[in-house]
This record gives C-alpha cells, sequence and structure tokens, in this order.
C-alpha cells in the first residue's frame, strides 16, 4: 500500500504534480465551506428609494394635495388681512381701469361688506359716467380713499359724489388760442352741479364760452353770477378767455350762493381783500370781471366786489 500512495503521488496530470491539485482542491474547498457558513441575508433598511447608479443620491421630500391646499389658504389669509394703507401700495402697480374696477369691488365686499351688487354699480357708474345713488356714492369714496383713484382716468360726469381736485392755478397764464369751433351741435351736459362739482370737456361752438357753459348748467341762476363762480375755479388764462379750443377742460363747481365785500377805509387793499376772504387775488380777479374791476392797489370806497 505505500508503495501504491507513493506511485501516484509521484504522477502529473497536464504536465502539474497530483501533490499540487489535490492541495489546491483542499484549500479551494475550505474557502466555500468558510464563506457559505458565515454569510447571513441582509436586513432590508432602506427607507427611501435611490435612483440605480448614483451612490451618493439622497432622498427627496414628497408633498400631498393637503399641502399645496394648506399654502394656497395661508396665501389667501395673508391677502384678506393686507391693510387700506397695503391695498393703496398694491393699486399703485395696477395698469388699467379693469384692474382697479375688480380690485375695488372686491376691497368692498371682504373689507367693508358692502354688497356686491352694490360695489359693483358704484364701480361701473363710476367709470362709465353715471350718477350715483348715495350709498354707492358713498362706497366709492371708501374704494378710492383706499386703493386710489382708476389709473386711466373717468369719464367726464362720473365724479358724481367725490370732490373734485382744485384746480392748479398756472404760474404763467396762458390764453388758449381758439380753434375752429366743430359743426354745430346741442351741447350736452356732462355732469350735474346740484349734485357736486365735475370737468367738463369742450366738444364744440355750443359749449365754448362762459356764456354756453353759464346757460349749458345754471340756466335758472343770475348768468353773471353763474360765469363769475366757474371762472373762479378756473382762475389765470381760462378765467380770460372768451372762448376755448375743442378738448379745453372746464371746471365746473357745485353751486353756492354768491358773497359779495364792500370796499371800505379800514381794508381797500386788493391783496389784503384777497387776504381776507381767503383767496388769492388771481381768484379774486377772476371773480369780478363782469364788470370788469382791476384787482390792483387801492379800490375805491364803497365798491362792491365778489368774494364768493
Amino acid at each position: 500500500m505505500p508503495n501504491d500512495i507513493q506511485a501516484v503521488m509521484g504522477r502529473k496530470l497536464y504536465g502539474v504534480p497530483v501533490p499540487i491539485i489535490a492541495l489546491v482542491g483542499i484549500g479551494g474547498a475550505y474557502w466555500l465551506f468558510k464563506n457559505m457558513g458565515t454569510a447571513t441575508t441582509p436586513a432590508d433598511t432602506a427607507t427611501t428609494d435611490t435612483p440605480s447608479g448614483d451612490a451618493n443620491a439622497t432622498s427627496q421630500p414628497t408633498f400631498s394635495a393637503a399641502d399645496v391646499s394648506s399654502a394656497e389658504q395661508m396665501a389667501a389669509n395673508i391677502q384678506a388681512s393686507n391693510t387700506a394703507a397695503e391695498n393703496a401700495a398694491l393699486a399703485a402697480t395696477m395698469e388699467t381701469n379693469v384692474q382697479w374696477s375688480q380690485k375695488a369691488v372686491s376691497w368692498l365686499v371682504q373689507n367693508k361688506s358692502i354688497p356686491v351688487t352694490v360695489a359693483q354699480a358704484a364701480v361701473d357708474k363710476y367709470l362709465s359716467g353715471g350718477i350715483l345713488t348715495t350709498e354707492e356714492s358713498n362706497a366709492l369714496q371708501l374704494a378710492v380713499a383706499s386703493i386710489g383713484a382708476p389709473p386711466e382716468g373717468v369719464t367726464p360726469g362720473s365724479s358724481v359724489g367725490i370732490t373734485p381736485p382744485t384746480p392748479t392755478t398756472p404760474s404763467t397764464p396762458k390764453t388758449p388760442t381758439p380753434a375752429t369751433p366743430a359743426p354745430s351741435a346741442p351741447a350736452v351736459r356732462q355732469g350735474n352741479p346740484v349734485v357736486g362739482a365735475f370737468w367738463h370737456v369742450v366738444k364744440g361752438s355750443n359749449d365754448n364760452s362762459w356764456t354756453e357753459l353759464a346757460k349749458l348748467y345754471f340756466p335758472s341762476h343770475n348768468q353773471v353770477d353763474a360765469r363769475s363762480l366757474m371762472r373762479l375755479y378756473n382762475p389765470g388764462g381760462k378765467a380770460a378767455a372768451s372762448t376755448f379750443s375743442i378738448g379745453t377742460r372746464i371746471y365746473v363747481p357745485k353751486w353756492h350762493a354768491k358773497k359779495t365785500y364792500k370796499v371800505n377805509s379800514a381794508t381797500r387793499a386788493a391783496a389784503s381783500i384777497a387776504a381776507k376772504n381767503n383767496l388769492t387775488l388771481e381768484k379774486l380777479q377772476a371773480l369780478n370781471y363782469e364788470p370788469h374791476i382791476v384787482m390792483s392797489g387801492n379800490l375805491p370806497i364803497g365798491k362792491v366786489v365778489r368774494v364768493w
């Protein structure tokens, strides 16, 4: 038997001694036994999916429909809590009257609990030149005070219930150059001075002078007084003009009774008379074109002048 073992161990297989092949086989078997006996299935502890091939990828947060809804609600709450000052600042970014109309109606309904029908009617009439009711006028004044005036202006005559701005006195008055009147057409009232003041835009030969405007808006009043009252609110070049070019804007005030002052020895200077009655010298002159009284220096004692 020992001789048989030595004979086997001395043989070669494909040129490799049998002892070498035996050692390699025993080592390989040991390695397989060692690794197969200790291997375990790893626990699946992953909580998020990671794209394959990206060893540095991290999981991304997800948002549910409830999260989006909450964000929208938060934005709505912030918008609803805006103050009047914030709404006014927002108005500065509005470029059209349509945008202003939507904002005004929304603000009145949300902030003042005004019925949407009243708010919409007030805004529509204001922009189109209609006549507002007292309720609509009050609502409109609240909206304008909060978000400002329409960015594109309004149709003449639509300022019912709202005091128009005081006309700016020109620094260097110039008499407008009368234009050739358009074909004669009946003058149309663009507002109601019994209700409130407004701007009139000259359209043709039937409304291009103080005489025509006085007849149009104050037919039942003394015409000289009517012309003088309108001149008061249009001092300077307009007050002195005999006619106006088409497109000229004339401020028509709400009617109120005339007030006069009789010159006495204590107060004779035109400037003093103007100051005493809260007028500028230019406005005092505008009031007294008919009959024309030059408001300069001392006036004759006993002279009666309009001071309205």
